[in-house]
């Protein structure tokens, strides 16, 4: 009856057809007036726990702890652009319409919009990500007299981000003490 532990673990994933990426100006795009509002489709993993645990010493002393691990990881594909305004409807570079090609060392996409066309290419950035961190803190409790309290509070907190988009527990929750903490104290 002195302690107190919650676990509370979520995992989940998602698909978004129509994740923003960018827009380009681009005059040949006239259907969408001169600009080019280029989506991808998304597979998204993540996992997160909450931890509290509260202990009481005993009625004028207690300790708190609540910790919160989250890992994140998104694979952007099928690169595509809007074909008309206020609908629905896309077009997928290299499929649909005009060539879409990836840059290994400088991990860039280069889209030419309609092929061997007058539109210029662009580039965009490699866009997955994987995404790690941890919050937590911890109140220790002290009524050394009545009215009078004493609180020693430790906040911690770590993130790091990664180019890897697939969600790989055990290495992802191993990275995630990679990174450098901020401790509050």
């Amino acid at each position: 009856s002195y302690i107190q532990l919650e676990i509370s673990p979520e995992y989940g994933w998602e698909t978004e057809s129509d994740q923003y990426v960018t827009s380009v100006e681009d005059m040949m795009a006239t259907p969408t007036f001169g600009n080019r509002y280029v989506f991808a489709d998304l597979d998204q993993t993540f996992f997160a726990t909450s931890i509290r645990m509260d202990w009481t010493f005993t009625p004028d002393m207690s300790l708190q702890f609540y910790a919160r691990p989250f890992i994140n990881s998104g694979n952007f594909y099928h690169f595509k652009e809007f074909t008309t305004p206020r609908e629905y409807k896309f077009n997928v570079y290299g499929q649909d319409t005009g060539t879409l090609s990836y840059s290994e060392p400088d991990e860039e996409y280069t889209i030419d919009p309609d092929g061997d066309g007058a539109a210029e290419s662009f580039t965009i950035d490699q866009q997955d990500f994987n995404f790690r961190s941890i919050q937590g803190n911890t109140v220790f409790r002290w009524e050394y007299r009545p009215g009078s309290t004493l609180f020693l509070v430790w906040q911690h907190d770590r993130s790091s981000n990664g180019q890897q988009d697939d969600f790989r527990f055990q290495r992802d929750f191993r990275n995630l003490f990679d990174s450098e903490p901020t401790n509050i104290f």
